[in-house]
């Protein structure tokens, strides 16, 4: 099968969005397929069109968004449209011929290309939603919904013959946003794996001090201020505790209250880390603990590979993300209100305090992400999909 992926961003860029993509396209490659990508590259400012021959990976010429409030401060967003690009995305997608166009994300304008390109050329177009268009202030909420009901779906969304929902927060979200019109395109049974990257990387030996540790950037969604605020009442118990967090600081208020505290010396920022020294970072912890901030809540990709490497991970999401309790407070997840400052102290006080405790959740989330998160089990749903949209296509 011919198979033609759009993504905003593809690495070299490290973002889950483009981890993601990245093993979805190595995973069905390795069943056999002929896929080719289209994201963006830029060059300073201005990213410069460049085609990688061995990877097969085309590059649009795109312009960096600065980081804004209304965008959740999220960094380096290419914006891509342009007449230009709409006729050499046109022009990849008339010279490959795909059998299907996959779109990932829908928040990107890469969405209005691939859109365009498949309307013209007949071609079936689905896509991926692992991030939901939201924010936790209010009126942006409300703007972001206005662009969301009234650009993304009509110009990009309404196209797609089947919307791949990451897990069932996410199906929640695409209803609750796009109405009657697109609850029976929803895919629920497509879920994400755990980066091919991590699962050759080896663990490291835990830390003889107790270690929690955070990996993501630092957004205003994605705030570890509580988990900071606990410190105190953990530091009580376990003075030489320590909070490691890696990832680029893109909102201030967790700095200021390790400041405001005096816990310069048991909170450590570490900025962006490598793939490898993620692995060791969650490997080498006690606990991973990660807090989200919006209403549709799901597990971040950096859960996934700390619980792939056996650390249990505390967070805030509902059981039945993957439905019929596929995750289970205590048994292979440790799940917390994000609000309650005392119940995340008391909780991680309680994992610290109980090796065997941390050691069976831990392995319990290990047998979850190595016999149901696999990128094998992806490749090969997303595959059966593709063969049941040909299918009714002809």
């Amino acid at each position: 099968m011919k198979i033609l992926f759009v993504s905003s961003w593809y690495p070299p860029v490290l973002t889950g969005s483009s981890l993601w993509t990245e093993s979805l396209v190595l995973s069905l490659r390795q069943r056999g397929h002929d896929v080719r990508v289209i994201s963006t590259h830029w060059q300073g400012n201005l990213r410069e069109s460049k085609k990688s021959e061995a990877e097969r990976v085309y590059n649009l010429p795109a312009y960096l968004l600065p980081p804004n409030k209304f965008l959740l401060g999220i960094p380096d967003i290419p914006i891509a449209y342009s007449l230009t690009n709409r006729r050499i995305v046109l022009n990849i997608v008339r010279e490959f011929k795909p059998d299907i166009i996959h779109q990932m994300n829908h928040i990107f304008d890469t969405l209005f290309l691939s859109a365009y390109a498949a309307k013209k050329t007949c071609t079936p177009l689905v896509g991926s939603i692992t991030t939901p268009v939201q924010s936790t202030r209010l009126l942006n909420y409300l703007l972001m919904h206005i662009v969301d009901v009234l650009l993304v779906y009509p110009f990009g969304v309404r196209y797609w013959k089947r919307v791949i929902c990451a897990d069932t927060e996410i199906a929640r979200y695409v209803s609750d946003t796009y109405g009657q019109s697109i609850k029976n395109k929803i895919i629920r049974n497509i879920h994400v794996g755990v980066h091919k990257r991590i699962w050759k990387n080896k663990s490291v030996k835990k830390t003889p001090w107790p270690n929690i540790t955070m990996v993501g950037h630092i957004y205003n969604y994605r705030d570890p201020t509580n988990i900071i605020l606990a410190m105190p009442t953990i530091l009580r118990y376990f003075p030489n505790a320590k909070f490691n967090i890696a990832g680029k600081i893109r909102f201030r208020r967790p700095v200021n209250e390790v400041k405001r505290l005096g816990l310069e010396s048991s909170v450590k920022f570490l900025g962006e880390v490598s793939t490898d020294q993620v692995s060791k970072l969650v490997s080498s912890a006690h606990i991973f603990a990660i807090l989200h901030q919006l209403v549709y809540t799901s597990i971040s990709l950096t859960s996934f590979e700390a619980m792939n490497f056996g650390t249990p991970v505390l967070t805030n999401a509902p059981e039945n993300l993957y439905g019929n309790s596929m995750i289970k407070d205590g048994e292979n997840i440790v799940l917390i209100n994000r609000d309650n400052v005392d119940e995340i102290a008391e909780k991680i006080i309680f994992l610290l305090e109980n090796k065997h405790v941390r050691e069976r959740i831990g392995q319990n989330g290990k047998r979850f992400i190595r016999s149901f998160l696999t990128w094998e089990n992806c490749a090969e749903r997303t595959e059966k999909l593709y063969e049941s949209i040909l299918l009714n296509d002809n």
